[in-house]
């Protein structure tokens, strides 16, 4: 894009500008004389003309003419004078002479603005930013800035942040841009544009993606640039790791130069941590803030992943150059399948060319890809559109390749056959459509024909990704893709995994949409999900694929490829999970205790959290336990005297890892065989059993715990296992007289575990809990009756009882009364009332009444509680 800017040495005096001089010397002169800032207040019309000086009305077939635009002297954000434009659609334009700045400076744009019958209902755009051109007066890079809301009193804009100019910048101009439909009395005013010079901090390290080596120091540099010559400035950095806990802070102050400044700086202890650092910076003058920057430096967590099965994928959409950072990023993750989008957008029959391809991904599937042995999903997600005048084709458009299959058929097919003749080496399987987006019937006839297309051109593509919830479309290599928006809970997610039965099933996982939200809750949010889909997929998910690698607003890279914290979460979720086995999950007494325990080559590991409180947890898991963050940092863990290990732990999962993934399969592997006991005074079967999955021969001391007072029979025993040799334990044992009834009752299995060879012991607890049920349900009511009151007991004997029953009961008032009744020969499936009479009992109306039942014959007591409620 070319623009002629008319230079006048009157005109261009005007507005502020900065040289670029070679002369040290008189850039120092010019900083002296020249503010550091410059507002254009449309209040100089020297020529009378009612448009203001040194603006310029934008001329092209785009830019309409018959607006009106000039000086409005009524109004003004400081003043009474502004820029007012009445707008009659389509689109109008100005921009201002030009303006040479100093490159070593950033700068901050903003103005002042307020319509009138303007807005997103009229689609309604103002783009306001600044165009930086060549000595040719060639466009080299516009900075931008939208606004679609326009308020109707003065207020400022957005603040446009330009921080580096483009190296070859000689001159840039201000503009706006107004376009959309009129409403008949549209009208904008703007006012007090400021452009201003800002310092700029960059944070420099030495190692590609700032991310360093196992066991290196970090090491970085913070240049600061565009200082004012003799200024006071102090730096103020922070450090903090991904729990946002500071663990490093410090201040510097020196005097504003032309020349860069520099501090170099170590990350304090950063050779026993892993994962991701934030530095965030402020630069004040005169305590004011000038700019804050955060930068994320990083370690590799773990060394790359050696898994052949890859479970894991990203979605890359239309990657950005440079490649080679996009591959060192995935070969970071240990990820080497990814979704991408095949063709450029806009795309057009006219402009492919077989020789050149696709220029985008040319670089990336060619040359990047191949050897690194990474292979892609092909998205097509829209029908190509041409343009209307082309004489070879009529195109109706279309939302993606499903909607309808065009009438250029040819073109069409040669367009992928070209994309399979040059890609097909780094191309696994093909996506029809967008994840989010459900089929229609159109869609699936469609589907099915492209389909067939894929199936006799290629013999290696034997996977086609459908829409989810495609349930027609089917046949051999078919799997449906499950997309999961990430406002799904867990819950929703355990639900829609239930509903799918496909033993193929892809997963498309979103991310939280903002990564400004706190980084802690998007990464909970995102490994719990990742566990769940491991969990409980075992045998269904064919691959995880995690949207998105790179994206300014989703994704676990900004678009300039830095890392986010959770891009380290993830590598360690895929270090971990990849190709690891479920084996079930651990019962604690603590419900708040979520877990999903894996096995994986010679380690078992629990990935575990608290759905909701947080506080100390104990766990009786055996011996050499290792606890660490999602950064695969350790963390502390005490070892108490009964050989329990015990640590914090909250909503942020942590991962337990032991190195005998044989003893956690074992006690995963304790069974209670009959788990519902009868409140009967007879005592009654239990059995467990246990398997060795050590491998070896094993020793196996148990003691099984019930409620101290429960009577038990052979509660110890001991057993010698050979591996994967199952032992079945049988007992008798009677419900404690004073256990609630129809509720959970805890059983503790205390399980010593001796191996043969080496000579090895561990103690562990087994977690467990039994039912206890009642054939005897109880019932209180209460009445008013001569003053008093008149208490009813009731007493059924269910039909599962075996014989008659005889029974006392027992009711306790508040003020210590007790009422007794004798309930004789209740025959199974038969219910009895019995009244007694409480003389001025009304007072404890609103009170409680207890009631304990004993059975005539036997020790079992039936304990309950009722409120005192008049009953008519």
């Amino acid at each position: 894009m070319t623009r002629s800017l008319i230079v006048l040495s009157l005109i261009f005096s005007l507005p502020f500008y900065l040289f670029s001089d070679s002369s040290n010397q008189r850039k120092l002169d010019f900083l002296n004389e020249v503010k550091a800032k410059r507002e254009f207040n449309f209040d100089t019309d020297r020529d009378n003309n009612q448009f203001p000086d040194t603006w310029f009305f934008e001329k092209g077939e785009s830019f309409q003419q018959f607006h009106i635009v000039k000086l409005d002297s009524s109004t003004g954000y400081k003043d009474s004078q502004s820029l007012k434009i009445s707008f009659a659609g389509g689109k109008a334009g100005l921009y201002s002479a030009p303006l040479v700045l100093d490159k070593r400076f950033s700068y901050n744009l903003h103005f002042y603005v307020k319509g009138q019958h303007l807005g997103e209902e009229f689609d309604n755009s103002l783009i306001f930013g600044l165009n930086t051109y060549n000595e040719n007066n060639e466009l080299i890079q516009p900075f931008t800035q939208e606004l679609k809301v326009f308020p109707s009193d003065w207020q400022r804009s957005q603040n446009l942040r330009i921080e580096n100019l483009p190296a070859k910048t000689h001159s840039c101009s201000l503009f706006f841009h107004l376009k959309g439909r009129p409403s008949g009395r549209s009208r904008l005013w703007i006012d007090s544009v400021n452009i201003s010079t800002s310092p700029r901090i960059k944070i420099i390290t030495k190692k590609e993606l700032n991310i360093f080596n196992i066991g290196e120091e970090i090491e970085y540099e913070q240049v600061i640039e565009g200082t004012e010559v003799g200024g006071s400035y102090t730096l103020t950095t922070e450090v903090k790791d991904f729990m946002n806990q500071t663990i490093d802070s410090y201040q510097e102050k020196f005097k504003g130069s032309l020349n860069q400044h520099l501090i170099a700086k170590k990350i304090a202890g950063s050779t026993e941590l892993n994962g991701l650092f934030y530095v965030k910076s402020a630069l004040k003058k005169e305590d004011k803030t000038l700019i804050e920057l955060e930068e994320m430096l990083a370690r590799n967590t773990t060394q790359e992943s050696k898994d052949d099965k890859r479970e894991f994928g990203l979605i890359l959409g239309r990657p950005k150059p440079p490649f080679n950072q996009l591959i060192q990023a995935m070969k970071t993750l240990g990820i080497k399948d990814s979704k991408i989008d095949l063709l450029p957008e806009p795309f057009s029959f006219i402009a492919y060319s077989t020789e050149e391809g696709l220029p985008e991904l040319k670089d990336l599937l060619l040359k990047e890809a191949p050897d690194n042995g990474y292979q892609f999903t092909g998205t097509i997600n829209q029908i190509p559109v041409e343009a209307g005048e082309h004489e070879k084709f009529s195109v109706t458009k279309a939302k993606h390749c499903c909607d309808t299959f065009p009438t250029h058929q040819n073109e069409w097919v040669q367009t992928l056959e070209d994309i399979i003749f040059k890609y097909g080496n780094v191309l696994s399987s093909w996506q029809l459509g967008e994840d989010s987006k459900p089929l229609n019937n159109q869609n699936i006839n469609d589907s099915k024909t492209i389909q067939e297309f894929f199936n006799k051109k290629t013999s290696w593509m034997k996977t086609l990704i459908p829409y989810p919830w495609a349930k027609d479309l089917k046949g051999e290599g078919i799997e449906k893709n499950l997309y999961i928006p990430a406002s799904m809970s867990l819950e929703e997610l355990k639900a829609e995994l239930n509903q799918e039965k496909d033993r193929l099933l892809n997963i498309t996982l979103q991310l939280d949409s903002n990564t400004e939200a706190d980084r802690v809750t998007i990464i909970e949010n995102m490994v719990k999900k990742i566990t769940l889909l491991k969990s409980t997929g075992q045998k269904r998910i064919n691959k995880i694929f995690i949207d998105r690698l790179t994206h300014e607003s989703r994704g676990l890279m900004s678009e300039s490829y830095s890392p986010q914290s959770s891009f380290f979460a993830i590598k360690t979720m895929v270090q971990w999970l990849q190709n690891a086995q479920f084996i079930g999950s651990f019962q604690y007494p603590d419900k708040d205790i979520q877990n999903y325990t894996f096995i994986k080559d010679q380690n078992a590991f629990s990935v575990l959290w608290r759905k909701s409180s947080q506080g100390p947890a104990n766990f009786y898991l055996g011996r050499n336990l290792q606890l660490l963050d999602l950064m695969g940092n350790p963390k502390k863990l005490e070892i108490k005297k009964d050989f329990s290990v015990s640590f914090n732990l909250n909503s942020t999962p942590l991962i337990l890892s032991s190195p005998y993934p044989g003893l956690w399969k074992t006690i995963l592997s304790y069974q209670l065989h009959e788990k519902d006991l009868k409140a009967a005074v007879k005592m009654q079967k239990q059995s467990a059993s246990i398997m060795n999955h050590f491998g070896q021969l094993g020793k196996f001391d148990f003691r099984i715990s019930y409620p101290q007072d429960w009577l038990t029979e052979k509660s110890i025993f001991s057993q010698e296992l050979k591996n994967n040799m199952s032992e079945k334990h049988e007992m008798q044992l009677s419900p404690s007289a004073l256990s609630p009834l129809d509720n959970a009752i805890p059983v503790w299995t205390e399980l010593k575990i001796s191996l043969m060879r080496p000579k090895n012991s561990h103690s562990v607890k087994i977690y467990r809990e039994d039912m206890i049920n009642s054939d005897v349900e109880l019932g209180m009511n209460f009445f008013e009756a001569e003053g008093g009151l008149q208490v009813n007991i009731h007493i059924k004997l269910k039909d599962t009882a075996t014989k008659p029953s005889s029974f006392i009961a027992s009711a306790l008032m508040p003020g210590g009364e007790a009422l007794e009744a004798l309930f004789k020969s209740i025959e199974p499936g038969e219910k009895s009332i019995q009244s007694i009479y409480l003389p001025g009992g009304k007072k404890y109306i609103g009170q409680t009444a207890n009631l304990t039942v004993k059975e005539n014959v036997g020790t079992r007591y039936i304990n309950s509680s009722y409120p005192i409620q008049l009953a008519y």
